[in-house]
Parts: structure tokens; C-alpha cells; sequence
């Protein structure tokens, strides 16, 4: 590990210098498939100087047709620190718990599946990375556990970078394998796999702009139906692509920072979606940070949705609304406050809306009832 270094007691630390500074840690590159993580940022070329351990609880609620309907406690532990001059460590963990009605719609802020009304999730993840003069190599292993549900996942990923670190490229695979049951049918005993690949690339334009652009592909092939809703019977693989793209600016006369992301994605289940998303990072002072948020999200639906009961179709069916056309809107509101001693609090709202009608270039799926969503989170991040 590495040698604990004396430290003068800091004063909170000023927002505006972290600002200037932000460009070699402005985004997060996204990936579209599960178990395989992207580089943390432009800067994620040497072993991070201080260790990091953040704590986030959330609660995630949703209504439809003026019901209450699924409620999400989730706590969750990240963790990242340098073990020897060249090799980091990091890992997360879990542990969250489900509520309510069964659900129609959408997927929890966790993911768990289950009946709807109770259920729990435990899940990990650990990666260790190694780096070198111009690259790195990172190796991860997921775990997940539910009372019908279980999934173990790996990832290898690589980062190699220009003699001047202005430009990265990033190229990763990963793999998961799932079993699936169901607590409404005890004969229910079936599996999925996934594999999954990426290749990306991230290039600093001047000190105050950077842009990072991801391809992402994943096919998975098994048991890919909902054992919970009826007469679900979907095709037995699913090929994913998708295109993400990142633009941040710094503006100094702001001493904030604009970021912008678009995504596109298709599958062959039919489904072709479109992301917009816009966040400002926005000094208040020396010690308080604001952070906007606007996403807008586009689907259509699957080939083989429908929302008639008996199914139309013979072959494949799913009434599950999670894959109709429709359009959601998120707009959200974070607050952070620096206490100094590379301690910080965070707390964000988020408020998802979804209409049918909303969908972009062409009609939504009919007779969907409006979908909403709240999302609050609070966070505790220190440095060591």
C-alpha cells in the first residue's frame, strides 16, 4: 500500500480551482453492457494519488395511472485507492431492497427483477488495474444475487495513450452468465449469457474542451423473457450496438463547466432509441457546487409488442411497456458542499416523466398511461 503521507489541515477547498482543473476529469465514458467499465476519465493515464471512498443511499418511487407503485431503498459503497506505485484497486457494493405493486413499466433504479412486491439485491464488483508508461490494463469480476435471479460477470479492458496524454483509446470485452427462476413457478430453471465489447476513444481539443466518443456492442442469447407477466415470450438472443458521444466545455468567465451527451442505440428486437443529455457544473462559491441536469430519452417500440391480450402473434409476444415507443423527459437537481479535509456532501432530485406521445419522429405506442418517477440521492465522498 501506499506510505500514509503527513497532511497539513486544509481549508475547504475552493470550487473554482477544482473547475480550472476539471478537464482531464470532466466525464465518464458510458457503456451499454453489463460488467464492462469504461475509463473514469482523459486523466486515468497513472495510478490515482489519494484513495477514495464514497457512500450513496437513494429512494426511487413511481406512479402510474395515479397509483403509487414501486418504491427502492438502495445504500451503495464505492471504493477506489493505489496499491503500490502502479496498480489501483477499486470496487462497489449494493444492497437494495423493493416495494410495491408489480410493475408494468419500467426497471427499478437497481435492475432487481422479482415479483414486485418484496425483494432484495446484493451486488459487487471489483477491478484491479495495472498501469505502464503509455497504456494500462484493467481485469474485473461482477457478482449479483437475488432470491431468482444470480449473475457473475468478468471484463478486460485497455487504455493506451499519445506521448503528449491528449489523446486515449480505450477497447474492452466483457462476459456474463445468468440463472434465472421464478418464485411463481418452481419448475422455472433457466439461464442467459452475454458477451460484450468496446472500443472508444477520448481527445482533449484545448484546456478548456474535451470530446470522447464510444461504440459498444453486446449479444446475449437464452432465456430472455419476463418469468413474471404473462404470455411473455420473447426470441431467445438479443444483438445491442450503440454510439455514445461526450462534449464538455469549460467557460471561464462562468468558472462552470458544460456538458453534453448524445447516444444512439438499435438492437434486433427492433428497438432504436435516441439520448439527449445535458448537465452545467456551476460554482457558488468557494465551497458550493450546482449541478442542472436535462435528459431526453426516444424509443420505439419492439417488433413484437403489443399491448393486446390474447397475443396477436403466435411466435414471439411481450406486452412489457419497458420495450413500446414512447418518450421521457428527466430534468434534475444536484447540490454539493466541499467541508474541506477532501471530505464533501451531495444531495440530488431527480423527476422522470414518460408519454407515449412524447416519442420522437413518429407515433408513440397507444393506450400507455403517463409513467412517472422521483429519484433522491445523498452522498458522502472522502479523500485520504
Amino acid at each position: 500500500m501506499c506510505k500514509p503521507r503527513n497532511r497539513k489541515k486544509k481549508s475547504p477547498r475552493k470550487y473554482k480551482r477544482k473547475s480550472s482543473k476539471s478537464i482531464s476529469v470532466l466525464f465518464a465514458a458510458a457503456a451499454a453492457i453489463p460488467g464492462l467499465s469504461v475509463p473514469d476519465s482523459a486523466s486515468a493515464q497513472s495510478v490515482s494519488e489519494q484513495s477514495q471512498l464514497r457512500f450513496q443511499y437513494s429512494y426511487y418511487e413511481d406512479r402510474q395511472g395515479g397509483d403509487d407503485r414501486i418504491s427502492v431503498r438502495a445504500p451503495q459503497a464505492w471504493f477506489l485507492t493505489p496499491v503500490g506505485e502502479s496498480t489501483e484497486l477499486e470496487g462497489s457494493f449494493v444492497l437494495d431492497s423493493i416495494s410495491g405493486a408489480s410493475s408494468l413499466y419500467h426497471d427499478t433504479l437497481s435492475g432487481a427483477s422479482g415479483t414486485g412486491i418484496e425483494d432484495e439485491r446484493a451486488a459487487g464488483d471489483v477491478k484491479v488495474t495495472q498501469y505502464f508508461e503509455d497504456f494500462s490494463v484493467g481485469v474485473g469480476a461482477s457478482y449479483s444475487k437475488e432470491d431468482d435471479y444470480e449473475s457473475l460477470g468478468g471484463s478486460l479492458e485497455g487504455r493506451f495513450w499519445n506521448e503528449k496524454k491528449t489523446t486515449t483509446y480505450s477497447v474492452g470485452v466483457s462476459g456474463t452468465s445468468d440463472d434465472i427462476t421464478s418464485s411463481n413457478n418452481a419448475l422455472l430453471d433457466e439461464s442467459s449469457h452475454t458477451i460484450g465489447g468496446m472500443i472508444g476513444v477520448t481527445q482533449v481539443i484545448n484546456k478548456n474542451s474535451i470530446i470522447q466518443s464510444n461504440l459498444t456492442c453486446s449479444f446475449a442469447d437464452g432465456y430472455l423473457s419476463d418469468p413474471y407477466k404473462a404470455a411473455d415470450n420473447r426470441p431467445d438472443s438479443r444483438d445491442r450496438y450503440a454510439w455514445l458521444t461526450r462534449y464538455v466545455l469549460y467557460v471561464p468567465e462562468l468558472e462552470g463547466s458544460f456538458h453534453a451527451d448524445y447516444r444512439y442505440y438499435r438492437d434486433s428486437w427492433g428497438v432504436q432509441s435516441h439520448t439527449f443529455d445535458t448537465m452545467w457544473y456551476q460554482p457558488l462559491d468557494e465551497v458550493w457546487m450546482l449541478r442542472p441536469h436535462i435528459r431526453f430519452y426516444s424509443q420505439d417500440k419492439a417488433d413484437f409488442y403489443s399491448n393486446t391480450f390474447p397475443p396477436t402473434r403466435i411466435s414471439t409476444y411481450s406486452a412489457d411497456q419497458r420495450l413500446s415507443g414512447f418518450g421521457e423527459l428527466t430534468t434534475g437537481l444536484k447540490l454539493s458542499r466541499d467541508f474541506g479535509d477532501d471530505f464533501s456532501l451531495s444531495l440530488g432530485v431527480d423527476v422522470v416523466q414518460q408519454h407515449g406521445s412524447w416519442k420522437l419522429f413518429s407515433e408513440g405506442s397507444p393506450d400507455i398511461e403517463n409513467f412517472s418517477e422521483t429519484i433522491v440521492s445523498f452522498g458522502i465522498l472522502k479523500k485520504f
